[in-house]
């Protein structure tokens, strides 16, 4: 029933990015890019991409604590 629980959606992030482009004319990666990446020098800050590779070395790894 209405109200009874929830559930995440970033539906809203979605709907900006789109909304960023048709303005813009730009994509939303050069957009956050060029607004605040590069202004703010965050030499290690990226937008995930299509790559399964993170690129740089300064990111926190994982690990897997065994069973026991």
């Amino acid at each position: 029933a209405p109200g009874d629980g929830w559930s995440y959606s970033n539906t809203g992030y979605v709907l900006l990015g789109i909304l960023i482009e048709k303005v813009t004319k730009n994509s939303y990666a050069e957009e956050i890019e060029n607004r605040i990446i590069e202004p703010l020098e965050l030499s290690n800050t990226f937008l995930p991409g299509n790559s399964s590779v993170i690129p740089g070395t300064n990111h926190a790894r994982g690990y897997v604590q065994p069973d026991g």
